[in-house]
C-alpha cells in the first residue's frame, strides 16, 4: 500500500480527539458512533469516566499511539458492537488481546507498528465480517498452520489485507487465493520464499492494489501470452509492485488502468515494447535495475500527462527521450543513469 493511500484512509477517520471526562460525555451526547482518543496515555490513568455510556452505540474507536493498562482493556472489551478498531503505533507486548476475537461486527482492524511477533492471532477466524486487515510494520514471522487459520472461516469477507514489513517466511499463504473479494493484497518486505505464479491472481476481478515486492521469492509469469491475458482481466488494477522478485524474461505490461507500476530490481531482458505506451494512466513507471536493452521507445515521452516518475536506471538502454516530453507535463523525476 502507498503512503498516499494510507493517508487517504486515515483522513476518513480524522476527528477531534476527545478531552478527558467532559469530552467523553460530549461524544456520548452528540456523535457517539465514532471516538478518536489517539495519542493519549491510559496506562497511568484509566480511560475517562463516561466511556461505559458508549458500550452499545460506539462503532469506531481510534486508539493510535495510546498507552493502555489492563483496566483500559477491560473498558474496551465491553464494546461488543465495534465495527472499526485502530490500535496502531503502540506497544502491545508482542501479542494481541484475545477479546478482539469477540468483536463479531468488526469490519476494519488496524494494528500497524505494534511490535507483534510470532503467528497471526487465531481469533481472526472468528471475525467473519472483517473486510480490512492491516498488520503491517510488526515482527510477525510464522506462516505454518496459524496463518492459514483464516481459510477455515468460510464466511470471511476480506477485501483488503496488508501484511507489509513483517518477517513472514515460506510460501505466500494459500488462503489468500481463496478470498475472491480481495481488492488490496499487500505483502511487501517480508521473507517469503519459493515461487509464486502470477496467474494465481487472475480470479481477483476487483483487485486494485497488488504489492508483492520481496527480496527472496521468485515470481513466474507463466509465459508471455498467459500473463498478458491475466493482466488484461485485472481491469481495476491501480497499483502493481513486482520489484525485487527475480522475474526473468520480457517486460510485463500492466493493464491500462494502472497508475503505479514498479518492476525494478529483477532480471528482465529484451527491449521495452511499444505496447508500454498504451498504459496511459501511469503516474509512476519504474523499470530500473534490470537487463533491458535497445532503444528507449520515444512514445514514453507522451505516455501520460499525469506521469510524475520515470526510472530507467541500471539497464543497457540507448537513445534520447527528453525532447519528447511536452512542457505542460507533470514529470517531476526522470532517472536515466547509465543510458548509452
Amino acid at each position: 500500500m502507498t503512503d498516499t493511500m494510507r493517508a487517504g484512509m486515515m483522513n476518513e477517520w480524522q476527528g477531534r480527539a476527545a478531552a478527558p471526562d467532559r469530552g467523553i460525555g460530549q461524544a456520548a451526547r452528540t456523535s457517539s458512533r465514532r471516538l478518536n482518543l489517539a495519542d493519549n496515555r491510559f496506562d497511568a490513568s484509566p480511560i475517562p469516566s463516561g466511556f461505559e455510556q458508549l458500550t452499545r452505540s460506539l462503532r469506531k474507536l481510534i486508539l493510535r499511539g495510546c498507552s493502555l493498562s489492563s483496566r483500559s482493556y477491560y473498558s474496551i472489551r465491553q464494546l461488543q458492537f465495534l465495527s472499526e478498531l485502530d490500535l496502531s503505533d503502540k506497544h502491545l507486548s508482542s501479542v494481541l488481546p484475545n477479546f478482539i476475537g469477540n468483536f463479531s461486527y468488526l469490519t476494519l482492524l488496524h494494528i500497524q507498528g505494534c511490535n507483534l511477533s510470532g503467528s497471526l492471532p487465531s481469533f481472526l477466524a472468528n471475525l467473519s465480517k472483517l473486510d480490512y486487515l492491516d498488520l503491517s510494520f510488526n515482527e510477525l514471522k510464522k506462516t505454518d498452520g496459524r496463518l492459514d487459520v483464516i481459510q477455515n472461516a468460510s464466511s470471511i469477507q476480506l477485501e483488503k489485507i496488508v501484511l507489509d514489513h513483517n518477517k513472514f517466511q515460506g510460501m505466500v499463504p494459500s488462503f489468500i487465493f481463496k478470498l475472491m473479494k480481495l481488492e488490496i493484497i499487500s505483502l511487501s518486505f517480508n521473507n517469503f520464499s519459493g515461487v509464486v505464479e502470477l496467474g494465481l491472481f487472475q480470479n481477483f476481478k476487483n483487485l486494485s492494489v497488488l504489492n508483492l515486492s520481496n527480496k527472496n521469492q521468485s515470481i513466474e509469469d507463466g509465459g508471455e501470452n498467459r500473463t498478458t491475458i491475466f493482466l488484461c482481466l485485472l481491469s481495476e488494477l491501480d497499483v502493481l509492485d513486482l520489484s525485487s522478485n527475480m522475474i526473468e524474461g520480457p517486460l510485463l505490461i500492466p493493464p491500462p488502468s494502472t497508475s503505479f507500476f514498479s518492476i525494478s530490481n529483477n532480471k528482465l531482458s529484451g527491449e521495452i515494447p511499444m505496447s508500454i505506451c498504451n498504459t496511459t494512466s501511469l503516474r509512476v513507471l519504474d523499470l530500473s535495475r534490470n537487463q533491458l536493452r535497445g532503444q528507449i521507445p520515444q512514445c514514453l515521452g507522451e505516455i501520460s500527462d499525469a506521469l510524475v516518475v520515470l526510472n530507467l536506471q541500471g539497464n543497457e538502454l540507448n537513445g534520447t527521450l527528453l525532447q519528447t516530453f511536452k512542457e505542460e507535463y507533470n514529470l517531476q523525476t526522470l532517472i536515466l543513469v547509465k543510458i548509452n
